[in-house]
């Protein structure tokens, strides 16, 4: 869980408890990736590529109380298409629902598909007679369960969900590459806490589902770089010069005692130790290059869309300043005179200023197609400058003396305005 914020985890967490699992149950992997290029099929049969645990949805409002937590939290109230039927079609789809799902007509399930979504959205929902029917011919139903913290989907690789049993599926974090591909022909109750889709060429990328597909979210900003990288220490202090030396002689009266002629200097304090080098500048942030074309099925809720250039590189470190340098050696002190000491270890060198970071990346405007039912919500990525970077550590001396102080912050980058998308 370690992707989401607390929120998304407590969505995952009440997921689970309403379908019977513990909160932070897998029914596959905790991470389910598939490789660059391959496919991977689930099903309710024998074919499955992996084996899903299945559960039973028991009426119409054991369905709607847990789609319906795909909106918790969130600013907006999802929308209904629904249009009331008239009294002859709901005579023909009860005297077909008495012969079972299987006499029902394309069109008669699209009413109690219409119906179902509607009691999501509108809470009670308007399709009175239609829920008992939903309730008669769709519930109680077997439903698989596919559970997962993380799915991986790597570039040119498709997760593709087949077979006539409905599956639950509840991602703690979706993550798309490239034109990696997530796909339903089934029914499905669909839940991805995090949708993540990295563009990475001008190819297509798609993500469909037959099913209740709820408020997807897809980033097309490049992730951040790596923070350049910090600044060489700086040099070392150097010792100064030997103090003079002392002079003495002996006396020839009494018992012959040495005097001192000239005392021994006193050895001097240590140079300081360089200042750090400045922080390397921080790269240009990663630029969208032609528009991708998006192509999204049917939805039900809001599809927000984040588009723009990567930021900037956060400049480097400054480099920690140099050591001080040893202190001076005293003079000797020949018989006769005080021996002095040492002079103290140098100030440690001041830490090295930031590096600028780097200018954020651009993206075009662009159209892209959308065929699902949602509004469509796009958020830009338009103060994109990279951050300043950080001051450089303080001159690390040594022990038990001074350091020389941090560096300054290096200044940010500038900022690049991106494209805007629009949706025909």
């Amino acid at each position: 869980m370690r992707f989401l914020d607390l929120e998304a985890v407590a969505r995952f967490e009440e997921i689970n408890s309403r379908v019977g699992l513990s909160l932070r149950d897998s029914t596959v992997s905790d991470e389910f990736e598939i490789a660059q290029g391959q496919t991977k099929t689930l099903t309710s049969d024998d074919t499955s590529d992996v084996v899903l645990p299945q559960t039973t949805l028991e009426s119409v409002a054991h369905f709607a109380d847990i789609a319906a937590l795909a909106y918790r939290g969130k600013d907006h109230t999802p929308k209904s298409s629904y249009v009331v039927p008239d009294t002859a079609q709901i005579d023909a789809l009860a005297a077909a629902a008495d012969q079972g799902l299987h006499a029902l007509s394309s069109d008669q399930r699209m009413l109690l598909h219409s119906a179902l979504c509607d009691v999501v959205a509108d809470g009670a929902g308007r399709g009175g007679a239609l829920l008992e029917i939903a309730d008669r011919v769709l519930f109680p139903t077997a439903t698989s369960l596919f559970v997962t913290p993380r799915v991986v989907i790597r570039d040119g690789a498709l997760l593709r969900f087949t077979g006539t049993m409905p599956v639950l599926v509840n991602i703690g974090q979706l993550v798309i590459e490239g034109v990696g591909c997530f796909a339903s022909h089934t029914q499905m109750m669909f839940f991805a806490q995090s949708t993540v889709i990295q563009a990475q060429d001008d190819r297509a990328l798609t993500l469909t589902s037959s099913g209740l597909h709820v408020n997807p979210s897809i980033n097309f900003v490049p992730p951040d770089l790596p923070v350049a990288l910090t600044g060489d220490p700086g040099t070392n202090g150097t010792q100064p010069a030997k103090a003079a030396n002392g002079k003495s002689h002996q006396s020839t009266t009494g018992t012959c005692p040495y005097v001192c002629d000239k005392a021994p200097g006193d050895g001097v304090k240590g140079n300081p130790g360089g200042t750090g080098v400045v922080g390397a500048t921080g790269g240009a942030g990663t630029s969208i290059n032609p528009p991708f074309p998006l192509n999204l099925g049917a939805v039900t809720g809001v599809v927000t869309v984040n588009y723009g250039g990567g930021n900037g590189q956060t400049g480097g470190t400054g480099g920690p300043g140099g050591p001080g340098g040893p202190g001076g050696q005293p003079g000797d002190a020949p018989t006769g005179c005080t021996a002095k000491t040492q002079g103290p270890v140098g100030q440690g060198g001041r830490g090295g200023p930031g590096g600028p970071g780097g200018p954020g990346g651009s993206a075009p405007p662009g159209p892209y197609t959308y065929s699902g039912q949602g509004s469509v919500e796009i958020a830009y990525n338009d103060d994109n400058g990279g951050a300043g970077g950080a001051g450089g550590g303080p001159g690390i001396g040594t022990p038990a003396y001074a350091d020389g102080g941090r560096g300054t912050k290096g200044a940010p980058g500038t900022a690049t305005k991106s494209g805007r998308l629009h949706f025909p």
